[in-house]
């Protein structure tokens, strides 16, 4: 994961990256949601993640990867809850329309993360 090797190698931008990407996730949170219509705003806002990334010299893979970290891991994971939201961002990103490489990290991640508990 490419910001994993900014981390290993003490590149401070991704400091940086990971400031712009949850500021685009509190846009997208400011308004109520559900797991249901955040599905349908994930496919549109892949690629402006995707897009405003690449100011940090990341590409379209890298972008995607920062966008479904940032997303899943935006709120904490309170898996013994009624309330968790880091499930319903994940349940968003698997109804979703978004590419089957960020479906795919989505449900990778969401295991690694056990959001959906154990």
């Amino acid at each position: 994961m490419k910001t994993f090797e900014l981390l290993n190698k003490g590149d401070k931008s991704v400091i940086d990256i990971y400031k712009d990407a949850n500021a685009m996730w509190d846009e997208i949170f400011a308004k109520e949601w559900t797991a249901s219509n955040l599905s349908d705003t994930l496919g549109s806002v892949q690629t402006t993640f995707e897009y405003r990334l690449e100011k940090y010299g990341l590409n379209r893979w890298e972008g995607q990867e920062i966008f479904v970290i940032t997303g899943l891991t935006y709120f904490d994971n309170d898996y013994d809850m009624n309330d968790n939201k880091a499930k319903e961002v994940s349940l968003a990103f698997e109804m979703s329309w978004c590419s089957i490489e960020v479906k795919s990290l989505a449900k990778r991640l969401s295991k690694a993360l056990y959001i959906e508990g154990f």
